[in-house]
């Protein structure tokens, strides 16, 4: 497990810190909306150990399926969830055919399909309490756009961040 990362603790958090990452961004809504289905798909197959669990239905085809992306779509997202820090692959899948010691598929050893298997994981950087670690949790291709709301007295001062979300400067 690499230093930067922990598993997540809960998969509340986890969906949290996906949400968020997802909002730090700033892609299509389309993106994020399949982003985030995916992430549910993962959460959703996970034991308690915040392990995918291919038992479960955590394959690529019942995942893309049931989030109605295409394969393609799935790749992208989970790549991008690797990118950021939310995924660990603990297992990559295989077929007997591309397994080692297989022959290509000629000898049978007993294993058939295995599918992926991840670990849910948080950035350590987002779970800090120091504002100036959170923007360094930000991706690199994020815009950050300087929009300032006014209250409703007018007298220019920001409103402050919505409850349950991290502040961080824009």
């Amino acid at each position: 497990m690499p230093e930067h990362l922990i598993v997540a603790p809960s998969l509340s958090l986890w969906l949290d810190a996906l949400a968020y990452l997802i909002d730090a961004a700033d892609r299509r809504a389309d993106w994020r909306r399949n982003t985030g289905r995916v992430g549910w798909q993962l959460a959703s197959r996970s034991n308690r150990d915040m392990v995918t669990m291919p038992k479960k239905g955590a394959t690529w085809a019942v995942m893309g399926t049931e989030a109605g992306i295409a394969r393609r779509t799935l790749a992208y997202a989970l790549e991008w969830m690797h990118d950021v820090g939310l995924l660990v692959t603990l297992e990559s899948g295989s077929t007997p055919r591309h397994r080692t010691g297989t022959l290509y598929g000629r000898i049978d050893d007993g294993l058939g399909n295995r599918a992926a298997e991840y670990i849910l994981t948080i950035p350590r950087e987002i779970l800090s309490e120091d504002p100036e670690a959170l923007d360094d949790a930000i991706p690199a291709d994020a815009v950050v756009v300087d929009d300032e709301l006014p209250l409703a007295g007018g007298d220019g001062a920001r409103a402050p961040p919505p409850a349950g979300r991290p502040s961080r400067p824009r």
